[in-house]
C-alpha cells in the first residue's frame, strides 16, 4: 500500500464521494480528470488511463471509474 517509499499490491489507493443529483432515470458518467502519478524515487512520472463508471439516480446502480498504471 502507500508509505514513504511508494505505492505497491493490489487495493484502493483513493477513495472519492459524489453526491448524485438528477430526477427519475438519470445516469451520470463519473469521469477523473487531471490524475498524476510519479516515482516514489525517480519521481518521474507514471503513465496512467482512467476509465470512465456511471451511477443511476433511478435505482442507485453504478460502476466505479478505474485508474491503471503502466509498468
Amino acid at each position: 500500500m502507500a508509505d514513504s517509499n511508494g505505492v505497491s499490491g493490489d487495493g484502493s489507493l483513493v477513495i472519492v464521494s459524489f453526491r448524485a443529483v438528477g430526477e427519475g432515470t438519470a445516469t451520470t458518467q463519473l469521469t477523473l480528470e487531471n490524475i498524476d502519478a510519479h516515482d516514489a524515487e525517480t519521481l518521474i512520472d507514471i503513465i496512467t488511463q482512467a476509465t470512465p463508471g456511471s451511477f443511476s439516480v433511478e435505482d442507485s446502480s453504478y460502476t466505479s471509474p478505474v485508474i491503471t498504471f503502466a509498468p
